[in-house]
């Protein structure tokens, strides 16, 4: 390991601690549970009047001086409200700062919908019916307290495709993708 006096190196982050945290979330092992609310549909979180995000004082989730942990999960239904309190639980437990999570399998009217908790938000992007009526897919995203404060944006491309921009210098963009073969 080399060592400089006047560095500007970024030290690089610890992957198999990162893992570890994901791997947690993955276990799902139930501690209680966490319910959700409040829930609310918001496209664009930056032009709303009663924005939450406006009064808060931490405008990023990107830094040279601290870690992000971004997670990925088929949770294969969390429409349950058990297991979604499961999953609710898992997450602010994991010290994750985003999951992305596809095939929850919940239907809602709106193309996004924002369900607030206590340490979490949940965006969603509806999942869809098939010929049966069956509820097929959906992709969301769980953030943390600090990454919803930065939101910059929220945005439902299709039923399989969400996207945040979340502010900062640089600014971070997450995709949470549902592709079935």
């Amino acid at each position: 390991q080399m060592k400089f006096t006047n560095s500007t190196r970024v030290k690089a982050p610890d992957i198999l601690a990162e893992a570890k945290g994901a791997l947690e979330v993955a276990s799902l092992k139930p501690s209680g549970g966490l319910a959700a609310d409040g829930r609310r549909s918001e496209l664009e979180l930056k032009n709303e009047p009663e924005n939450p995000l406006k009064t808060t004082k931490k405008s990023r989730i990107l830094g040279c001086n601290s870690e992000t942990v971004i997670g990925t999960l088929n949770v294969r239904t969390i429409r349950d409200a058990c297991r979604r309190d499961i999953m609710e639980s898992e997450f602010v437990e994991s010290g994750l700062c985003i999951l992305g999570v596809q095939e929850h399998r919940i239907h809602h009217s709106e193309r996004v919908c924002v369900q607030r908790g206590r340490g979490f938000t949940f965006i969603s992007s509806s999942a869809w019916r098939s010929g049966s009526g069956a509820s097929c897919g959906g992709v969301g995203m769980y953030v943390n307290k600090d990454a919803y404060s930065a939101v910059k944006m929220v945005k439902s491309y299709t039923d399989r495709i969400l996207l945040v921009s979340f502010t900062g210098n640089p600014c971070l963009t997450v995709v949470c993708v549902y592709a079935l073969l």
